[in-house]
Formats: structure tokens, C-alpha cells, sequence
């Protein structure tokens, strides 16, 4: 599966680039919300992998001692799940949770 999987990312970034114009790659640093995040990258990757294969997450950090948020935006063209055949919902709320620091930094 993971070959397969592989190959396929393998595949979809070299039509990406192949198909390009210009080879730009995306920088998230600076945008404070996802739409913002999302029109930036498309003004850049316009391509028919892009509009039909990435996505883009949020990924937001909370310090603890200071209760600053930082949030950081990724583009993605596959996300990798493993999960119990028998109960793929469960498995899709666990992916979606929160995750907790136990770290004091």
C-alpha cells in the first residue's frame, strides 16, 4: 500500500512541477486565517493537481505559559489515516482531536 501510495505523490508532484509556469513554493508565514492561507497558495499553484489533489490544514500551537496562539498553514496532497476497518468514523474523530502538550515550555 505504501508503495503504491508512494508512487502515486511521486507522480502528482512531477506533473505538478512539469506543468507549472513558474516553480514557486508556498510560504506560510504571515497569514492569520485559512481563507487568506488558501487564496495565497492558489494565486501561486494554480494547477489541474492543485485544484483537484491539494488540500491545506491549520495547524495551530498554543504556549501554555503565555496563551499566545501561532498558527501555521500546510499544503498537502494525500493525508495518511490508519485506522480500524470496522470503525472508520472513531478513527476520523481521533485524527480531528485537539492534542494536549504535556511539555511546560
Amino acid at each position: 500500500r505504501h508503495d503504491v501510495s508512494d508512487f502515486l505523490m511521486y507522480l502528482l508532484t512531477k506533473i505538478k512541477f512539469e506543468i507549472s509556469s513558474e516553480k514557486v513554493f508556498f510560504d506560510s508565514n504571515g497569514y492569520h486565517n485559512y481563507k487568506d492561507a488558501c487564496e495565497a497558495y492558489e494565486a501561486i499553484n494554480n494547477t489541474i493537481v492543485d485544484n483537484l489533489f491539494v488540500g491545506m490544514y491549520e495547524n495551530e500551537i498554543k504556549c501554555n505559559a503565555c496563551r499566545k496562539i501561532t498558527k501555521n498553514y500546510e499544503d498537502f496532497l494525500n493525508i495518511l489515516l490508519e485506522c480500524d476497518r470496522s470503525d472508520p468514523q472513531a478513527a476520523f474523530i481521533k485524527f480531528c482531536e485537539i492534542e494536549k502538550s504535556s511539555s511546560s515550555y
